[in-house]
């Protein structure tokens, strides 16, 4: 079993920790950096189980954005993972891959929906 440990950006100090077996994680954990306070967590029901995986964004993107010209070697943009509360996401478990493409952002959820946005004005 192995735990993983990823800072999310936007909000500086929470991070993610994942228990990860052989075949997929198990858990995951949702952790103030700096108090160390466990502010949510989620984890498998049953003996055995695994949590849905996050998926690839980079197909996702490449989908919306094939390559310039055929043989252009693939060059993922720049992308960092970010959460904060928003229409898109009120589930720190369900944070964002960002890429900047054609200088702008585009925000991949983990279950795969795209955003060009996230809205935070008001209620998430």
């Amino acid at each position: 079993m192995a735990l993983v440990s990823t800072k999310l950006e936007a909000i500086p100090d929470l991070r993610h920790a994942f228990f990860t077996r052989e075949n997929g994680v198990s858990a995951r954990f949702a952790y103030d950096a700096e108090t160390s306070d466990l502010l949510e967590a989620e984890g498998v029901k049953l003996p055995g189980g695994f949590l849905k995986p996050y998926v690839d964004p980079w197909p996702i993107i490449r989908s919306r954005f094939p390559p310039p010209s055929p043989g252009a070697p693939e060059v993922p943009p720049a992308t960092d993972a970010v959460w904060m509360p928003c229409r898109q996401s009120t589930n720190p478990f369900a944070p964002f891959y960002r890429y900047h493409v054609e200088g702008k952002p585009l925000y991949v959820r983990i279950d795969g929906a795209v955003y060009e946005a996230l809205t935070i004005t008001g209620r998430g």
